[in-house]
């Protein structure tokens, strides 16, 4: 028991610091472009939904990296065999996402509701941000591939040192230079493109010289390709689902002005900090959960689940709490405009205690994905989201207040923990019951061969 705290902690810890440092970055870069021009804070609030499809792209490469990597049997030509197709792929699906985007940029900002006489900022802004995410994506599978190599304190390294730089980047251009949010996209795609290059130095140190002599045909690149593209679909279509009621949100409530969905920007933006420690706990389950199931130890890999589970509860409990008090407090660090910190508030008055719930399902959630059970987390996902968009919009539209949108998602993340408890622990007692089962077969065949 004692070990498999101290591995879940060991990948976990670098995973919570790597993801803080991603997160912190996006609300920093959110107060200095809004103290440059608060329209910003509008533009990034508007452009949240195309945000989270690209993180859809990133968390599918991610999961698809650890999958491969862990049943990858020759780790020195991983390289070759794994990450050169992964990069291929993920810069495909840029491609057709950025190309997509722009013959269907005026369909998509129609459904989002933006003014009219916003679209060419808001334009110019989404197409940049996909661009600059092509690079940023690459990096974002070699630091997956450092975790599925037991490398956590690497990828956390390199993921902290390029937050700085986008971070310092962004002021230097934005506000020194005076390039507004181009400037975030040049720091975007400088801090990016030099992670990159430091991940290939450190692969080349580390690991190219075992696996220099190794050659990929075209019928394996195309397989490469293909594989992680399968492997990562049904995360892709589970983030898709956390696109799509981002998009019904946002669709709510612009209907009651722009601070309340600036507000609901800003607290789903520190929602988002929030579930850092439950994504990296469910990525460490993922990686010892694996490695356990390959090595056929399949008792370990239960108690690897029970453990992380029961600790990510006990973390949540803490963090749910300190978020409720000190709510106010951190909305007024990412913003000065006080329109917006009374619906940010209210948000994460509902919502905060909550976390209790959330917190422990999504570490589930994020073991599933990376473990290569991704169609049962889609279920799971297709069912909560469905369940608090109508049961929210029904009610919002009711009452004509917003108020109950969060609230049905409040209550929505309490069924979904309470339906994983009830899963976790009937799993527990039939596996419990089948040892027992086995235990007096065992023991009748031994009466039966003394007798």
């Amino acid at each position: 028991m004692k070990l498999i705290i101290k591995e879940l902690i060991k990948f976990s810890v670098p995973g919570v610091i790597s993801t803080v440092a991603g997160l912190m970055t996006i609300l920093v870069c959110t107060r200095i472009l809004g103290d440059m021009d608060k329209g910003n804070y509008y533009l990034l609030a508007v452009c949240l939904p195309v945000s989270y499809f690209l993180l859809a792209i990133y968390e599918s490469f991610k999961a698809a990296t650890i999958t491969l990597l862990a049943k990858e049997a020759d780790k020195s030509s991983f390289f070759i065999t794994i990450i050169i197709p992964l990069v291929i792929a993920s810069c495909l699906v840029f491609i057709i996402t950025l190309l997509s985007f722009i013959f269907l940029y005026k369909e998509i900002f129609y459904l989002l509701k933006v003014p009219s006489f916003f679209y060419g900022s808001t334009y110019y802004f989404c197409s940049s941000l996909i661009l600059a995410n092509a690079l940023t994506g690459v990096f974002y599978i070699f630091l997956a591939a450092f975790i599925a190599l037991k490398k956590p304190l690497i990828a956390a390294t390199f993921s902290v040192f390029i937050s700085v730089l986008i971070c310092v980047f962004t002021y230097l251009f934005s506000n020194v230079m005076g390039y507004n949010w181009v400037g975030y996209i040049m720091a975007l795609v400088l801090s990016s493109a030099l992670g990159i290059v430091l991940s290939m130095f450190y692969v080349q140190e580390k690991f190219l010289t075992l696996s220099h002599s190794v050659s990929l045909s075209r019928t394996a690149l195309i397989n490469g390709i293909i594989l992680p593209l399968k492997a990562g679909f049904p995360v892709f279509v589970s983030y898709l689902l956390i696109l799509s009621n981002l998009v019904f949100i946002n669709i709510v409530l612009v209907n009651f002005g722009a601070s309340v969905l600036t507000g609901f920007s800003i607290a789903y933006r520190i929602q988002s900090v929030a579930i850092i420690p439950a994504i990296a706990m469910g990525t460490a389950m993922a990686v010892l959960y694996s490695r356990c199931l390959y090595s056929k130890n399949y008792q370990t890999a239960e108690q690897i689940l029970l453990v992380g589970f029961a600790g990510c509860i006990l973390i949540y409990m803490v963090i749910s709490v300190f978020l409720y008090i000190n709510k106010i407090s951190i909305i007024h660090f990412i913003t000065s405009d006080q329109s917006v910190v009374l619906p940010a508030a209210t948000y994460l008055c509902y919502l905060s205690l909550t976390y209790i719930a959330m917190g422990p399902f999504l570490a589930y959630l994020t073991m599933l994905e990376q473990t290569g059970s991704g169609k049962k987390a889609l279920m799971i996902n297709s069912v909560y989201f469905i369940l608090s968009m109508v049961l929210g919009i029904s009610l919002t539209a009711y009452f004509n207040n917003y108020k109950y949108l969060y609230l049905s998602i409040a209550i929505i993340n309490v069924m979904t923990f309470l339906y994983v408890v009830t899963m976790l622990l009937i799993r527990y007692l039939m596996r419990s019951g089948n040892k027992f089962l086995n235990l007096r077969r065992n023991e009748k065949c031994t009466i039966t061969s003394l007798s």
